[in-house]
């Protein structure tokens, strides 16, 4: 019998909990977000998020939710992006997010 090496017994429990951990986190704790604040402090939280981790990163993160997005929540999401982000996402950051291997 083949055994698997530990590191896919690894990334298999790393996938395991994080999707557990994420779809609390969506079904739980995004409902409570919409009651406790307004679009517009949302979206600050957003952007303060983006200042801190620099454009690089700001790339990833805005990139991410796209990638799983269908066309009319996409273009839901670039529209909460000001103008010269959405520019960047567009030309740079979803190129590059797409390009990336994930596994």
């Amino acid at each position: 019998m083949t055994r698997r090496p530990p590191l896919a017994d690894a990334v298999d429990t790393l996938a395991t909990t994080l999707s557990h951990h994420l779809t609390h986190e969506e079904n739980d704790g995004l409902p409570l977000i919409g009651v406790a604040l307004t679009a517009a402090e949302w979206r600050a939280v957003g952007f303060k998020i983006a200042r801190r981790n620099g454009l690089s990163a700001s790339g990833e993160m805005f990139s991410w939710p796209l990638s799983s997005a269908g066309p009319s929540e996409r273009r839901t999401l670039i529209r909460q992006l000001p103008p010269p982000a959405r520019v960047l996402c567009k030309v740079a950051w979803k190129p590059r997010y797409d390009r990336t291997s994930r596994w």
